[in-house]
């Protein structure tokens, strides 16, 4: 399927009903596995407070020094990154639900903004490349050498570029349809 086509079906099967059960799994999902006892979270407190994922740039000693604190929350901490893909995917289906339902409510569809569709799969992309890599270096199959954490530090960036992103947009998006459907259909300048 080409681009062109996925952003077309994609924008022509968005619904409501979609994205509200999509962001209703999402928050009960999301408050499970940061704020339950979770993978996330004991691997979050075996690691100090701070994981190789909520940091953008390239942190001298890490992923390693992480993994050295971790120490029998390591498989926990490999679980992690399996939720947490789960979690993205849930945001991903919320976030381009919402931004597909405005472009068609907004009568732009067919224009450029329906690339803002890309934005949380590119969200999802980096997520992808950056938990396979930690949940190697948790597992020991794969040691965090330098090449290795580099390439993993700068998908963690991008994520974090692109799901801030994803959220913008998506909120923006959920924002201006909710707004609409509520019966103020003026959108944008009038």
């Amino acid at each position: 399927m080409t681009v062109e086509r996925w952003l077309a079906v994609r924008i022509r099967h968005a619904a409501p009903t979609q994205f509200l059960a999509a962001a209703a799994l999402l928050g009960v999902y999301a408050l499970w596995l940061f704020a339950g006892e979770s993978p996330w979270t004991s691997a979050l407190a075996a690691a100090g407070g701070r994981l190789p994922e909520q940091i953008a740039g390239f942190p001298a000693g890490e992923p390693a020094g992480m993994l050295s604190r971790l120490g029998d929350a390591r498989g926990d901490y490999f679980w992690q990154q399996a939720f947490d893909l789960a979690f993205v995917a849930l945001a991903v289906i919320a976030a381009a639900t919402a931004i597909a339902i405005a472009l068609k409510q907004m009568n732009l569809a067919v224009g450029d903004a329906r690339y803002l569709l890309l934005v949380p799969a590119l969200y999802f992309v980096f997520e992808v490349i950056e938990n396979t890599l930690l949940a190697l270096f948790a597992s020991g199959v794969v040691d965090p050498v330098a090449g290795l954490a580099f390439f993993q530090q700068f998908a963690t960036t991008g994520k974090l570029a692109a799901g801030l992103m994803t959220l913008l947009v998506g909120t923006g998006a959920a924002t201006s349809w909710a707004m609409a459907a509520a019966g103020d259909s003026e959108i944008g300048p009038t």
